[in-house]
């Protein structure tokens, strides 16, 4: 799941993107490795590799520039290099693409890309939306201001421009490092700057991922986070990008080269991002009547409001079709006729029920018989009324929380948008949930498995109706509102989600049988229900956020002395879980960063029940250490396996081997393989495998559930058991063999059905963690703030005292004014401050670091220049010795001559005469 932040931001509609050759791949465009693999085998079949060790070298350690360089060496010239390039760019087959359709749905504001081809601006255009192309030039970056939107950059070029495309490590080595290719980086610093960055698709090896890291390690900032999905890196590397670089990185596994888990990633995040236009890829909102409205949650009230013993579904119904109807009242046959009572008949033969709950009403002085009509009464008018009154009472706290809520989100929100907002949320909920309910409640009558794109999801309905507000900021302040109402409701919005949602429930369970409370209750005894570790771990997890609903599901079935079961491969996917809790407290202090980190689901982290169960208990002072919370859910203190084991023996399952069923051959084995291969086949093309131990416990369940309901197996000890279902939250099993029954029962239809047939009083509180159940494991966290500031207090109150002794060294450093550093701070979440100051002194020590390199330099320099000067004096020493020696060899030169001439006759005759006649020129 994609940071809530990022949401948010993608939302605003001023985020921009990077895409990296993920998408592209996807599609069917080769990787760089394979594009690079591809060059080599054509310069091969061109007889023109002049070095073939060193293209090996180049492709075994991913040094793909150096690579495409040294072919274009061997070519002769780029031109040849980008001939041979073009036609081994393509696809090799066209694939959908999925990730750039979920991308040019969002609503970034801008793309960049490090791609060739044309990709995006193919699909966006299919949008209906124009987004202009511009390239790496210098006059390219000068369109990158406040307001930028509706570009597409090429920061790669493409091969059409030769001279312009970045492929060879001397194009990097000229945008990067020579002083030609500064405006390059200039203008990449300044989209960094200026923008929020999302980063897809790239992976560890590709060319330009290191670039992006020294960018991203000189623009890092506490307030203004990278973030990025990529593939390749390790653990230490997320944990690094986020401490020292400021980079929220989820990593992705791509084994395959599909990037099958990057598609389930973005597709779960697609539930929250509101699209730029509608694509009617989502079911479409209707609104409901409001007799339908009222109706199906006058029946949930009146579950409430009568305790266990309203069981007769149909009276709030029939009260409330004789509220509307006239003064007169109406002939018993015609009641089946009035609006509310027809949709819920159907046209069904049904005067013995309507009769039973007639008298019912009767008896109870809510409805009178006069001269053949039924009317309702003042008792009964009044107590429709009360329904009404409720109703409205839980629809105006609930939704004046979220006015309040929208407007703290955002504070510039008008009445007018208020109400439109209201409205909208209004129609979301009702209407994702009366198609909710009709979904489960057909699975558990009429036995049809439910397809993922058939089970309403008000996540994906928000961000689709959020598109009718035209302002980005309140968007997307809708949609977090909206979130924070679904997940983190206060006590009157649970209550009126809980009206919505187990009304309409109810009421399509009436539609397709009135008689629906007279079902035997030992249905249940003659049922076997094999739970996976989806159901297990939160009743296991004892604290977690829905660990009470799923003792209350327990309950309910060990109180109809229901046959649970599991498996020891479903108890071991339970077991690995609790086990990384486990190895991650050992190995983990609670007061590091990273046990922060991940209890709060920070990056590639995934929400641990045990870590959240522990948190919990211990904010509110039931447990102390980690081992106490171990002891309280192990109290015997044994080994931990066996006592998971054991403590799931303890809630009323048995955990049985298929192989030890009464039927059981070893032909079955074969069957066992055959099954595990579908659904590995099926979860790879979905993105959803995590492992082989996953694969082989739903074989298992396969082959138990159809033989057991088929007769073959039996359980040892049982009477026939008549039926068999998987209770998970995956629906796997009944995608990859869709032409066999119902398999599959979700905990939320078996929690709600069981529910409904006891006439249990339904605490919202627990069909809150219900409804939520299932969003838990598409990867949303749920996280109680207040326990969790009270857990991290100390680190929060160390993190704002560190942050009071770091501000005035960081605004001296990097030159900051203290007003917006401070507001960052106290914008920053407390459970995410000691990020913020981690991060300020990871940015600080840099400053420090890259100083103290700096002042090393200027010694450096200094001395150099010390030496300079030193050996220039030595060489004019040198060369003025050197000068008055020759001065010195002249003189003696002209002295010799002197007296030589002196000596000789005719010299010193010829003074003589030079001296007479200068003597007369002076008379």
């Amino acid at each position: 799941m994609l940071d809530k932040h990022l949401i948010k931001k993608i939302n605003s509609g001023r985020c921009f993107v990077l895409v990296g050759s993920g998408p592209s791949c996807e599609v069917g465009y080769p990787s760089w490795h394979k594009l690079a693999e591809l060059t080599y085998k054509e310069l091969i079949s061109r007889d023109c590799v002049s070095d073939s060790e060193s293209y090996a070298k180049y492709l075994a350690e991913k040094k793909y520039p150096e690579l495409f360089r040294q072919a274009e060496r061997d070519l002769g010239n780029r031109n040849a290099l980008v001939d041979l390039l073009k036609p081994l760019l393509t696809p090799t087959k066209r694939n959908k693409g999925v990730l750039y359709e979920l991308i040019k749905k969002w609503p970034f504001a801008c793309y960049l890309t490090t791609n060739y081809d044309d990709e995006i601006k193919t699909y966006l255009d299919e949008s209906g939306e124009y987004f202009k192309v511009i390239r790496n030039r210098q006059q390219d970056f000068h369109t990158w201001r406040d307001g930028a939107s509706h570009l597409i950059q090429k920061l790669h070029s493409d091969l059409n421009y030769p001279d312009e495309v970045i492929l060879t490590s001397a194009d990097y080595r000229r945008v990067y490092v020579e002083d030609s290719g500064r405006y390059f980086c200039d203008g990449l610093c300044s989209v960094f700057k200026m923008f929020d960055i999302f980063i897809i698709g790239h992976s560890l090896s590709d060319p330009d991922i290191d670039y992006i890291l020294q960018l991203a390690r000189k623009l890092r900032s506490p307030q203004h986070p990278i973030y990025m999905v990529a593939t390749d890196f390790t653990a230490s590397d997320e944990q690094e990008l986020l401490e020292k670089y400021n980079i929220i990185l989820v990593r992705y596994s791509n084994t395959d080269g599909t990037h099958s888990e990057l598609r389930r990633i973005l597709k779960t995040a697609d539930r929250f991002i509101a699209p730029r236009h509608s694509f009617g890829e989502r079911n479409g909102i209707d609104s409901r009547p409001e007799e339908e409205i009222e109706s199906a949650i006058a029946l949930f009230l009146y579950t409430r409001l009568q305790g266990v013993q309203a069981t007769d579904y149909l009276e709030p119904l029939v009260l409330s079709a004789l509220y509307s109807a006239n003064a007169e009242g109406i002939v018993l046959e015609n009641i089946a006729s009035l609006p509310v009572m027809k949709k819920i008949m159907q046209g069904k033969s049904n005067s013995e029920d309507i009769n039973q709950t007639i008298n019912s009403l009767i008896n109870q002085s809510l409805v009178s018989s006069v001269s053949g009509n039924m009317k309702i009464t003042s008792d009964g008018r009044m107590k429709v009324q009360e329904y009404q009154a409720i109703r409205k009472m839980e629809m105006d706290q609930a939704y004046g929380q979220f006015r309040l809520d929208l407007k703290n989100a955002y504070g510039d929100v008008k009445e007018s948008q208020l109400s439109q907002c209201q409205k909208l949320a209004e129609e979301v909920i009702v209407a994702s949930f009366a198609n909710r309910g009709s979904t489960v409640a057909n699975k558990i009558f009429s036995e049809q498995s439910a397809r993922p794109d058939e089970l309403s999801d008000v996540f994906g309905y928000t961000s689709d109706r959020a598109i009718d507000i035209e302002d980005m900021s309140l968007r997307a302040a809708f949609i977090e509102t909206m979130y924070q109402f679904l997940v983190e409701p206060n006590p009157t919005q649970r209550k009126y989600l809980a009206s919505v949602s187990q009304g309409y429930f109810l009421y399509h369970l009436l539609g397709l049988n009135p008689k629906f409370r007279e079902v035997i209750k030992d249905v249940f005894q003659k049922t076997l229900w094999l739970f996976d570790s989806s159901v297990l771990l939160p009743l296991v997890a004892i604290g977690c956020h829905n660990h009470d609903y799923a003792v209350d599901l327990f309950q309910m079935l060990a109180g109809e002395r229901a046959l649970l079961y599991t498996t020891p491969r479903l108890l071991q996917e339970a077991w690995e879980h609790f086990q990384w809790a486990l190895d991650f407290m050992q190995d983990t202090g609670i007061e590091s960063s990273e046990f922060i980190r991940a209890a709060s689901v920070k990056g590639s982290y995934r929400q641990n029940l045990f870590l959240d169960g522990y948190i919990r208990l211990s904010a509110d002072g039931k447990v102390g250490t980690f081992r106490d919370y171990i002891g309280l859910i192990f109290p015997d203190r044994r080994m931990p396996r066996i006592s998971f084991g054991k403590a799931v023996s303890q809630k009323g399952l048995h955990v049985i081997e298929i192989s030890d069923l009464d039927g059981f051959d070893d032909n079955d084995w074969g069957d066992i393989e055959e099954a595990k291969n579908e659904l590995e086949r099926e979860r790879k093309e979905r993105g959803t495998y995590r492992s082989q131990l996953q694969i082989e416990s739903e074989a298992e369940v396969r082959i138990f559930i159809n033989n057991l309901s088929s007769g073959k197996y039996s359980v040892d000890g049982l009477k026939k058991i008549e039926r068999a279902y998987f209770v998970s939250q995956s629906r796997i099993i009944d995608q990859a063999f869709q032409q066999e029954t119902i398999t599959t029962w979700t905990p939320e239809s078996l929690y709600r059905y069981l529910s409904t047939l006891l006439g249990k009083k339904i605490n919202p509180d627990l069909l809150q963690q219900c409804m939520l159940h299932e969003y838990y494991y598409a990867g949303i966290s749920f996280i109680d703030k207040n326990r969790y500031e009270h857990f991290f207090g100390p680190s929060i109150d160390a993190a704002k005292a560190s942050y009071k002794k770091e501000r005035d060294r960081y605004i001296e450093e990097i030159e900051e004014t203290h007003i917006k550093i401070d507001a960052a701070f106290e914008q920053t979440p407390d459970l995410e401050k000691p990020f913020f100051v981690a991060q300020m002194g990871w940015k600080l020590a840099e400053e420090s670091k890259q100083k103290e390199e700096l002042s090393k330099q200027r010694e450096r320099l200094a001395i150099k220049r010390a030496l300079d000067a030193e050996i220039k004096v030595k060489n004019l020493e040198v060369e003025r010795d050197k000068a008055w020696k020759t001065r010195e060899e002249i003189k003696q030169k002209q002295e010799a001559a002197r007296l030589r001439n002196l000596q000789d006759p005719k010299h010193v005759r010829k003074r003589r005469r030079q001296a007479k006649k200068r003597k007369r020129k002076k008379k």
